[in-house]
């Protein structure tokens, strides 16, 4: 599966809950999504319904705090498009992360599963 070529959409948001977040979320179908709403859990299954990290800022900001990143900078393509980098610790122990899209919460989704795949998880052990 290629990372960068991923909509913004269920698909990634329920990758970002499970693999950086680690939250058990609804995967029922037809089910609605967290997006405004105002619950929270499906009537279904019992389980978290899935935030929309990768279409609202505030969601994805949440991932971004998860994985203690520092900085975040943002490049513009000769083509017009942005390309979007994340670091991750502090120097001289730092990694960048790095990942193009449209919009700033769909660029942190793919950059934060990107460091997990890469990283594992051993580095939010403290469960913030």
């Amino acid at each position: 599966m290629n990372i960068d070529k991923m909509p913004a959409g269920r698909e990634i948001d329920i990758m970002v809950a499970e693999s950086v977040m680690q939250l058990s979320v609804c995967r029922c179908l037809g089910v609605p999504r967290v997006c405004g709403m105002d619950m929270d859990v499906c009537m279904d299954c019992g389980r978290q319904l899935c935030p929309c990290y990768s279409l609202h800022i505030v969601e994805a900001w949440k991932v971004a705090r998860k994985l203690k990143w520092w900085k975040a900078e943002t490049d513009l393509g000769e083509d017009g498009s942005v390309a979007w980098h994340f670091r991750q610790g502090t120097p001289p122990r730092h990694k960048w992360f790095a990942a193009q899209a449209d919009l700033a919460p769909l660029a942190i989704c793919r950059a934060a599963l990107k460091l997990v795949n890469e990283m594992g998880m051993s580095f939010t052990n403290d469960n913030s």
